[in-house]
């Protein structure tokens, strides 16, 4: 929780977007199908439904926000398993607040001072879209 509320007013105040919060996995498919997001910011550990079954529900439903998986669960397995089930990226905890707004930034389609994330992170590609991140 304490994550989310960081990462909502951080992207209220630097990109200007409104953000809406989910306590579970069910919310999340219920407040995605009302609201239509630009983009989802998806925990992978959600109580009810996880992040990957929510995101398969999100694609199943012709969803068409990307979703970002942001997760503690930092492995290999779990990006892949994230991209399999639909997400567009994965950002691992901690992760740098600065690669988290170029990320977002990014897909939402809007210009950011610098690229900050190849700094702390390994490039990485999602085999289902292509892009390289």
């Amino acid at each position: 929780r304490q994550t989310r509320e960081m990462v909502s007013l951080v992207l209220e105040v630097v990109l200007g977007v409104r953000t809406v919060g989910a306590g579970d996995g069910e919310e999340a498919l219920r407040l995605a199908g009302e609201r239509k997001p630009s983009l989802i910011l998806l925990d992978l550990d959600l109580p009810k439904l996880d992040g990957f079954e929510v995101t398969r529900r999100l694609r199943a439903g012709a969803g068409a926000a990307p979703v970002i998986a942001l997760t503690a669960l930092s492995t290999v397995e779990t990006r892949e398993k994230a991209y399999a089930a639909g997400c567009d990226d994965c950002i691992f905890k901690p992760f740098d607040l600065d690669c988290l707004i170029d990320k977002l930034a990014l897909y939402l389609g809007r210009n950011t001072r610098d690229d900050h994330c190849h700094e702390h992170e390994e490039r990485h590609t999602n085999p289902s879209s292509g892009r390289t991140f």
